[in-house]
């Protein structure tokens, strides 16, 4: 293909093609005066001046308006050489001096509007009150419930001889934002964690430890969620502890055995300083509780709004998304801080980006709960559509509202208007819509069966199916206004 300027190649080997059927058009971004990050943007659709309503090159945003952007990409002139690729016009590395003098350069909005408690104020009657729809940051834990180790009590090593150093664990390398493969054992992470705090070797790539999951272990045992995930949390409240101590026997007879419960409650994250985690949504729709034990940490969050989610999914889709930092396709993007001592709750569905200032331990936890279920179904339905592995899904989602239906059933049925009378007005209203939406996906899952096809997340076995039912009847026939 030939650009107009009469040549297939430049120094800058991209080029373009126009979207309009049959036009076999392709051109360099620069000769038809398109900077090179807007010509690879994942919802950019290009038409060239024979195709174009206006008659000239134009470069449209996915809803087919004229793309404008109100923040730029990178300051390129600004930027050393080394910092930035200016001949390849691509971000920094992740990890590297130039991605972190990016994010401080960046600008991002002020944390001011969201809320700062003490632990004694995080109850479930705040959370009845005022919902859990955006990000607390709990500056004194006391009160909070919280059973933590001392901060000097705790360090890699420990958490490598409390949980074992032959334990496999996911590591992450920052630049790629993937897997290392293959795993690499505790022990080797805790090597690697050392030697990285007192070397001053920055040409060794920036690894991440985010989901070593830790609960019924010894260090598992030293530490205790925050009291409002323990209320109102689904697997703390609603999973049979009858299940989960077959599970965990099952796992003790066979330490490689599939786990039969959602084992997701507690984690220990542990960063070199400059690791970054790209921006994502937690799985499931879950919330977090996230307590820095040592270091500092940085957070981006952007409002899950049905637009910014709508984007999200195009960029998680797109093959360049390692080339797009997300907070440009957004109108806002807030920086939160955290630090040592600190505890951060962070809401259903709101995408985060964090960054580790300074090498970091972290504890914290996921969990699903009635009050923001309809998010957890949105973030669910956008993992669906974004081809995310089962490995990356909260464990038995869809079991866990069987459990979750029953729970609230059978408490009803057996503490009548006492238990009834202790629901807030939101949890009630939130219980009858839950009702509701399960009662259509399974109509949609019988449906489906019929027609020999597969459109409901609800894949469970017939007979929780039929506990379901039993449990969602039982619900329906308890006044709840």
């Amino acid at each position: 293909w030939l650009c107009i300027c009469g040549k297939q190649r430049t120094s800058n080997p991209c080029m373009i093609g126009c979207e309009n059927v049959g036009c076999d058009r392709w051109f360099h971004p620069d000769c038809v005066h398109i900077s090179y990050e807007d010509a690879i943007h994942p919802s950019a659709h290009f038409y060239c001046d024979q195709c174009s309503e206006s008659g000239t090159f134009q470069l449209l945003e996915g809803n087919g308006k004229q793309q404008t952007r109100k923040k730029s990409r990178v300051d390129y002139v600004s930027l050393n050489v080394g910092h930035f690729s200016i001949k390849d016009h691509q971000l920094a590395k992740k990890g590297s001096i130039g991605f972190r003098q990016f994010l401080s350069e960046y600008c991002f909005e002020s944390d001011e509007r969201f809320l700062r408690k003490n632990g004694n104020e995080i109850r479930k009657g705040l959370v009845e009150e005022y919902g859990l729809n955006e990000p607390i940051l709990i500056g004194n834990p006391k009160g909070l419930g919280l059973k933590i180790p001392k901060c000097e009590e705790i360090t890699v090593d420990r958490i490598g001889k409390a949980v074992g150093y032959s334990r496999l664990v996911d590591v992450i390398d920052v630049e790629t934002q993937s897997e290392l493969v293959p795993q690499w054992t505790l022990g080797d992470w805790c090597q690697y964690y050392n030697r990285k705090q007192h070397s001053k070797n920055t040409d060794e790539r920036i690894l991440n430890v985010i989901s070593l999951e830790i609960s019924h272990t010894e260090l598992g045992e030293m530490i205790e969620a925050p009291q409002i995930v323990r209320d109102i949390g689904w697997v703390e409240q609603c999973w049979p502890k009858s299940s989960l101590v077959n599970s965990l026997l099952n796992t003790k007879l066979n330490p490689f055995a599939k786990q039969q419960h959602p084992k997701v409650q507690l984690y220990a994250l542990m960063s070199i300083a400059d690791a970054f985690t790209d921006f994502h949504i937690d799985f499931g729709g879950s919330s977090v509780w996230y307590h820095l034990i040592k270091g500092k940490k940085v957070f981006y969050f952007i409002e899950p709004t049905a637009s910014n989610l709508r984007k999200f999914l195009e960029w998680s889709n797109s093959p360049l998304q390692n080339t797009v930092f997300f907070a440009d396709e957004v109108e806002l993007c807030y920086k939160v801080e955290l630090n040592q001592g600190q505890t951060m709750i962070i809401p259903s569905g709101w995408i985060h980006a964090v960054y580790t200032a300074q090498d970091s331990i972290v504890f914290g936890g996921n969990f699903l709960h009635i009050f923001s279920f309809e998010m957890q179904f949105k973030v669910f339905d956008i993992e669906r559509n974004s081809h995310v592995s089962g490995k990356y899904h909260f464990p038995f989602f869809a079991e866990l509202h069987v459990h979750v239906m029953e729970a609230y059933a059978c408490r009803m049925e057996k503490l009548g208007e006492k238990y009834i009378e202790k629901l807030g007005e939101n949890e009630k209203r939130a219980i009858i819509k839950l009702r509701k939406y399960l009662e259509r996906e399974l109509k949609s899952k019988q449906n489906s069966h019929r027609m020999n096809s597969s459109t409901t997340w609800m894949k469970i076995s017939p007979h929780l199916q039929s506990r379901l039912i039993s449990a969602l009847e039982s619900i329906k026939a308890i006044d709840l206004r």
